[in-house]
């Protein structure tokens, strides 16, 4: 389990190397999710995303042409270089394929969906870091842990 996080630490600080204009802040590993800060040129972006069995992320398309992106055409977030929902696909996907790779475990995955939020000011940014930070020592307690008897 150790080493999966690692990897998934590993894997969000790499990032900025592949998409422009990206910066981090506050991020956890918690032992069935992640909660992080990602910034987007100017704006910030709250992000939490779940593991769980099967893996969903391989049914999603990859293919990129002038016709895709469905109703919304070529004004679909995910034909933007730097938009959140490709850079949460290359996260998962890659933490996926590496995770396999290490743990040997072909049922790792993640939650089809992710839950994200505009943060609107420094307040709200500061409430998010607080949260993230603080979330390690409310575990035993998440209704997510699964030793939780809740």
């Amino acid at each position: 389990m150790y080493d999966m996080g690692k990897k998934a630490q590993e894997l969000w600080m790499e990032i900025p190397n592949k998409f422009e204009d990206i910066k981090l802040d506050a991020f956890v590993v918690m032992p069935n999710h992640i909660h992080g800060i990602i910034i987007i040129g100017n704006y910030w972006g709250y992000v939490r995303s779940n593991v769980r069995v099967p893996d969903a992320i391989n049914r999603v398309p990859t293919m990129k042409n002038e016709q895709s992106g469905g109703i919304t055409g070529k004004n679909n977030p995910m034909l933007s270089e730097n938009s959140l929902p490709k850079i949460i696909r290359w996260y998962k996907g890659r933490c996926s394929f590496e995770i396999r790779k290490i743990e040997n475990v072909e049922c790792f995955g993640w939650h089809p969906r992710y839950y994200d939020q505009i943060i609107k000011n420094r307040k709200e940014l500061n409430k998010k870091r607080e949260y993230i930070w603080g979330n390690p020592s409310k575990w035993e307690s998440d209704k997510l842990n699964p030793r939780n008897p809740l």
